[in-house]
């Protein structure tokens, strides 16, 4: 039943794009103060050539809309993050561990059955379940 909901959910959201993107487009004109926070952040990490944030996570969201890998947008964020200076030697088992061994390639357009899917595999990836954040809270 979950899944089914889901597609549903991700079909209508696919159909709405225009709106649900031009909606987000406000984030652009008056972000919130944690995006201009991780954006000073950004900026010192990667020398002043970061992206907007904002423009970032919307691009993301239309990635996933285009039905990109969960996988593959949560490798492009770790690899943006200005925390990942932090412990350098770590940050590519955290990318391994993220990929894991998925036989999809992270680089296909995937139906929306198939991100469906993909989605609730990452969700359930015992491999990062047990990584997760201690303070994560998964019922809010």
């Amino acid at each position: 039943m979950f899944r089914d909901v889901f597609i549903d959910t991700l079909k209508s959201l696919k159909q709405n794009r225009d709106p649900l993107l031009a909606t987000m487009n406000v984030f652009i004109q008056e972000p919130t103060l944690d995006w201009l926070e991780n954006s000073k952040l950004t900026e010192i990490a990667q020398s002043n050539n970061a992206e907007w944030y904002p423009l970032q996570k919307i691009i993301q969201a239309e990635k996933k809309l285009n039905g990109a890998h969960s996988r593959a947008i949560l490798i492009e964020d770790l690899r943006a993050s200005p925390y990942r200076k932090l412990k350098p030697e770590y940050f590519e088992k955290y990318i391994s561990y993220v990929e894991g061994d998925s036989r999809l390639s992270l680089d296909r357009t995937f139906t929306v059955e198939e991100q469906v899917n993909v989605l609730i595999d990452h969700a359930t990836d015992q491999n990062l379940l047990g990584r997760m954040y201690v303070g994560w809270r998964s019922y809010i």
